[in-house]
């Protein structure tokens, strides 16, 4: 079976319990995780997964399957702009958007992509 490849955004605290949720999945594995703060990335336990300090330089590296977000909700829309953009399916840890208009662009942009961005297919986060 093939190991679904994500990629993280945001290893803060909420991020890294995804990684420690999905960690012992043979199914699901974080290889790559894009988080700007340079005491955060320093800080990450060593886990195998590339780790960029900005989100572009995850997608432009590739290799992913999907992307699990977990940054700050004020940085959502343009998250989910420049991952929508990448056609990549996306899970947000959080409600989407601070405002209404947020969330019902993020509907636009992923129902013109075909793509969800609150389920995808990574709905639950680990289906183990």
């Amino acid at each position: 079976m093939a190991t679904l490849k994500l990629g993280l955004v945001g290893a803060g605290r909420m991020g890294q319990n995804h990684m420690k949720a999905i960690a012992g999945s043979d199914v699901v594995k974080v290889t790559a995780i894009a988080e700007p703060a340079e005491a955060t990335r320093a800080g990450l336990p060593r886990s195998g997964a590339a780790v960029y300090a900005d989100l572009d330089s995850m997608l432009e590296a590739g290799g992913l399957d999907g992307v699990i977000v977990c940054a700050p909700r004020d940085l959502h829309l343009d998250t989910v702009r420049r991952t929508v953009a990448a056609r990549l399916p996306i899970r947000c840890q959080q409600t989407r958007g601070v405002l209404v208009a947020w969330a019902q662009e993020e509907d636009n942009m992923s129902a013109h992509a075909a793509l969800h961005p609150k389920n995808s297919l990574l709905q639950p986060t680990v289906a183990v």
